[in-house]
């Protein structure tokens, strides 16, 4: 069944299946089936990390199959010492984490808050960076927003992240960055490791959560 515009009856929109705006079960069923509706950001899992040295989040087909794209959203990470966060992966099971030297590529735009800009990136490193250094004074913490395609096909994950690293005691220090990752690899993820770059820090707090879309077509 075609459906055309819903719930408009009068004569400037010919409707293919003529109705009131009201979908029985059956048509939401066919619509949805076709992604014409149902669009959706599902949650999936949210972390406390509380205190752990690095972090594992699955994401392998028993969780995230079905989903368009993945999103993960880091709040108030902080970290027992200055440090930056950056993320690996796992094509196998987290039995060999990837730290292949030529595996990963990044590149992000690093703004501090008093307006001096950075462009930095790397065509060969062994991880991506989401972050930059992020002091371990009390009340300072990272946010980030990390997005990912394709981390269930065999073609090259691709991430794309903002994260906001605040210093409470000086707003020139504090950081925002916008930028971009590829695992180089033609292969589908199960595991990313969030983790602290430059391994100063032991643990890290805060919380991470992650999230599903799956698309909605408008035809």
């Amino acid at each position: 069944m075609s459906f055309g515009y819903l719930g408009d009856t009068s004569t400037k929109i010919k409707q293919f299946a003529k109705n009131a705006g009201v979908l029985t079960t059956d048509d939401v069923l066919e619509l949805e089936k076709k992604q014409h509706i149902g669009g959706s950001l599902q949650a999936i899992n949210s972390i406390d990390l509380g205190g752990v040295s690095q972090l594992d989040v699955d994401v392998s087909t028993s969780v995230t199959g079905g989903f368009d794209a993945i999103m993960f959203i880091g709040e108030n990470i902080h970290f027992d010492s200055d440090d930056a966060i950056s993320v690996r992966i796992s094509t196998d099971s987290n039995s060999a984490i990837d730290t292949g030297a030529t595996n990963y590529e990044s590149a992000y735009t690093m703004v501090t808050f008093d307006g001096t800009a950075y462009n930095r990136g790397a065509t060969g490193a062994n991880n991506f960076q989401l972050s930059e250094d992020l002091n371990s004074a009390t009340n300072d913490c990272l946010h980030f927003t990390l997005f990912g395609w394709n981390l269930l096909n065999t073609g090259h994950p691709i991430f794309a992240y903002h994260s906001i690293a605040i210093d409470a005691s000086a707003v020139a220090t504090s950081r925002t960055a916008f930028g971009g990752g590829e695992f180089t690899q033609n292969v589908a993820l199960d595991v990313m490791r969030f983790f602290p770059t430059f391994g100063a820090a032991s643990a890290m707090t805060g919380k991470i959560t992650m999230y599903g879309f799956k698309a909605q077509w408008v035809q």
